[in-house]
């Protein structure tokens, strides 16, 4: 993806406010947690997955990015991202580190982990580090 595309939906996750607002302070390091996964559905796991990556790396927030249409799942029947997108939202919104985006759901086309990360780390200043979760169910899809 070339510069200006990754600077326009770098401007369009900003516009639309379902990421954190991180970065303010230039003297300061922020560590975001993005949690992918299709989340089909979203469970406990992934819940306990989260917050213990939140504890152990220090991070600032987690963010759970169901996945749009995910590359590794074409083949596979997979629950309406709308659908997915809402489970996730009420499995996150009892824990103030938690929140949920739409992201990667309302991307067109087959989503890559490693694009919506190069989208993600070009809509944040250098300051941002991101940290990418994902549980072992989906380690073992890409490793098979």
């Amino acid at each position: 993806m070339n510069e200006d595309m990754a600077r326009i939906v770098a401007e369009r996750v900003v516009e639309r406010g379902d990421l954190p607002l991180l970065g303010q302070d230039p003297k300061r390091t922020y560590r975001m947690g993005i949690m992918g996964g299709t989340f089909d559905p979203i469970h406990n796991g992934h819940l306990v997955a989260a917050e213990q990556a939140f504890d152990d790396l220090g991070l600032d927030v987690v963010v759970f990015m169901p996945a749009g249409r995910p590359a590794f799942k074409q083949n596979k029947r997979v629950t309406a991202g709308e659908d997915r997108y809402a489970m996730t939202l009420l499995a996150t919104s009892d824990n103030p580190h938690f929140l949920a985006s739409r992201f990667e759901v309302d991307r067109e086309g087959v989503t890559y982990t490693a694009e919506t990360l190069e989208l993600l780390a070009s809509a944040y200043p250098p300051n941002v580090e991101l940290y990418f979760i994902t549980g072992a169910d989906a380690i073992a899809e890409v490793v098979h």
